[in-house]
């Protein structure tokens, strides 16, 4: 087959949707299959590129507020030129969603979304009802501006959804499902998320170490939320205690997190390591040296690095957002003061830190390999 990738990230990017989209796009093409991806060059990519049987064609995008910009001309010609038997559109709230929308029976291929979930849904009020009145009284202005915006967005995206040959969910549990459902999207399949081979070396912990490494990695944003990860921290008052954070680049969200780390140093030192910039193996390293993993996001689809975490024998901590409640040995918190509950206890139980490393590994090589992902993918394309 050919399969044409449409996604806003892609290598050398770091990010989840970037991993699992590369798993995915030279897994198919190590079977064979003729593999493409139309992506963004942000500012410093070059055009055209072969990696790993893929081929990769760059467009110029700029993002204005919630608007694409760039070159939707060569979009649409690259669709055309390449053919591809199925077109896969990662993600809604981007260009490569969007930009289709309108055009999307000019293209005689099969098509299939690709969702890592709908961010903008919780500003929508079209699932959950939205406190419109907090915003009038506050007069957050802008807040109110989101709301309506998302939910003239997703009143209209499941029109676009229907005429869709398949759309593919990374969880039955996410907001993307449930919209779906909502909205009687029956053209849907399942297909969780899973973990590169690399991340299943790990090793061995021992439970008579000194110092107990906490980690989070994440992009730093406030979704993200590695604040609230960082007062439950400093709640702990552990002395033998470090805290790891790893996140892709720095940003006004990172400078706000290294100000709060230095207000909380007035009252008590801490020993907080804020990094960015690191590669794929470092990244493993970090998983390697480290003990438990911190997940303190307000919203998730399906969590990845929760799930390379687990590969790698962490125990994990992590609110009630995607995945986390059907990974075995995940402690699930719903706010600061209880994931500080669930930091000391773990650093204290060294016995029960390593169980529950044990049983998140043993769960996560039984349900998250790419390999089989790839096989799944597959066979929901055969079926379409």
């Amino acid at each position: 087959m050919k399969i044409l990738f449409a996604v806003h990230s892609y290598y050398p990017e770091k990010d989840g949707v970037t991993i699992v989209t590369r798993y995915l796009a030279e897994g198919l093409a190590n079977r064979g299959h003729y593999i493409a991806v139309v992506t963004e060059d942000k500012g410093k990519y070059k055009a055209s590129d072969t990696f790993k049987g893929v081929e990769i064609h760059r467009l110029d995008i700029r993002k204005q507020g919630m608007k694409y910009n760039g070159d939707r001309k060569g979009y649409f010609e690259f669709i055309d030129s390449f053919k591809p038997d199925i077109l896969v559109i990662v993600c809604t709230q981007t260009w490569a969603f969007d930009w289709v929308k309108k055009v999307i029976k000019k293209f005689k291929c099969k098509k299939v979304l690709f969702s890592h979930g709908y961010s903008g849904l919780k500003y929508s009020g079209v699932l959950d009802k939205y406190p419109v009145w907090k915003d009038i009284r506050y007069r957050q202005i802008t807040s109110l501006k989101n709301h309506f915006y998302w939910k003239w967005y997703y009143l209209n995206a499941q029109k676009f959804m229907k005429k869709l040959d398949s759309i593919i969910y990374i969880s039955n549990k996410g907001s993307d499902y449930k919209y779906g459902i909502k909205y009687n999207l029956t053209n849907y399949r399942i297909l969780e998320n899973a973990v590169e081979d690399q991340c299943f070396k790990e090793k061995m912990r021992s439970k008579n170490i000194k110092k107990t490494v906490f980690l989070n990695v994440a992009n730093y944003n406030q979704n993200k939320n590695q604040l609230r990860i960082l007062k439950a921290f400093y709640m702990t008052s552990l002395n033998n205690a470090k805290l790891i954070f790893c996140g892709s680049s720095p940003n006004q969200y990172m400078e706000k997190l290294i100000q709060e780390k230095k207000r909380l140093d007035s009252m008590g030192f801490r020993d907080v390591d804020i990094l960015y910039g690191l590669s794929r193996n470092e990244v493993y390293q970090l998983y390697d040296n480290s003990d438990i993993f911190v997940l303190g996001s307000d919203w998730e689809s399906f969590s990845l690095v929760l799930c390379e975490a687990g590969a790698k024998g962490l125990a994990a901590i992590s609110t009630d957002v995607g995945c986390a409640r059907n990974l075995d040995g995940c402690l699930v918190v719903k706010d600061e003061i209880e994931m500080a509950e669930a930091m000391k206890r773990l650093c204290v139980d060294k016995d029960l830190c390593i169980e529950n490393g044990k049983k998140m590994k043993s769960f996560v090589m039984q349900h998250f390999r790419t390999e089989d992902k790839v096989l799944q993918l597959e066979k929901i394309f055969g079926e379409i």
